[in-house]
C-alpha cells in the first residue's frame, strides 16, 4: 500500500460551519430571540468570523503526508523567549494582532466580569492549546507545524491589548451596547447591579 497523503483546506471545513451558523443566526434574529438580534447579533457574527479566521491561520491547511518533515518532533519546539523578536521576525507582531480581537470580544461574551489579568490568562491558555495541537499535528500528520514560546508571549500580549482597547474611555461606552445579554458588560451598560444578600438575624 502506498503512502497515504491528502490535504484539507480551511474552506472545506470552515465555510459549511459558517453557513450553518449564519442560518441559525438569521432564524433566531427573525424570531427576535434575546441576544440574537440588534447589536448582540453583530457581536455573535463578528465572533464567528473571527473564530473562522483564527482557525484558518493557525490550523489550516491540514496536510497528511508521512513522507514530509522527517526530522524529530522535538526539533519543532522553539523554547527560547523573544528569539523571534530579537531576530526581527514579523510573525511576532502578526501574532499580537491575531489575538487582539480575542481580548476585545471575550468580555462581550463572558458572564462574569473579566479583569485584564483574567483575559491574559485565557489568552495564554488558548495559545498554549493551539501550540500543543500544532505540535501534535506535526507528530501525527508530518504537516510542518511546531511550537514556539514566542507565540505564547505574542498571543498573550495581543489579548491584553484587545482588552485594554475595549476598556479605553473612547470606546468603552460605545462597545458596551454590543455585549450579550446577561454578561457583566451588559449589566453595567444598563446600570443593573447584583442584589445584595439579605442581612442575617
Amino acid at each position: 500500500m502506498g503512502n497515504l497523503a491528502f490535504r484539507i483546506e480551511s474552506v472545506q471545513v470552515l465555510l459549511p460551519l459558517l453557513a450553518g451558523f449564519a442560518a441559525l443566526l438569521a432564524v433566531r434574529a427573525v424570531r427576535r430571540r434575546p441576544g440574537w438580534y440588534g447589536k448582540p447579533m453583530l457581536t455573535r457574527l463578528a465572533t464567528a468570523l473571527y473564530a473562522a479566521g483564527f482557525l484558518h491561520f493557525t490550523m489550516f491547511p491540514i496536510i497528511v503526508d508521512k513522507s514530509q518533515n522527517l526530522s524529530p518532533w522535538y526539533n519543532q519546539i522553539q523554547p527560547i523567549p523573544l528569539a523571534g523578536l530579537i531576530g526581527m521576525d514579523p510573525t511576532f507582531v502578526l501574532n499580537v494582532l491575531l489575538f487582539a480581537p480575542f481580548g476585545l470580544l471575550l468580555p462581550l461574551l463572558a458572564k462574569a466580569e473579566l479583569p485584564v489579568k483574567r483575559v491574559a490568562l485565557r489568552a495564554l491558555v488558548t495559545s498554549l492549546t493551539i501550540e500543543l495541537v500544532q505540535l501534535g499535528m506535526y507528530v501525527w500528520f508530518s504537516n510542518g507545524r511546531g511550537a514556539d514560546v514566542d507565540d505564547l508571549i505574542a498571543n498573550t500580549l495581543g489579548g491584553v491589548l484587545g482588552c485594554l482597547i475595549l476598556r479605553s474611555s473612547a470606546l468603552s461606552g460605545l462597545v458596551r451596547g454590543f455585549a450579550l445579554p446577561g454578561t457583566a458588560l451588559a449589566r453595567s451598560a444598563t446600570g443593573t447591579v447584583p442584589t445584595p444578600p439579605a442581612p442575617v438575624g
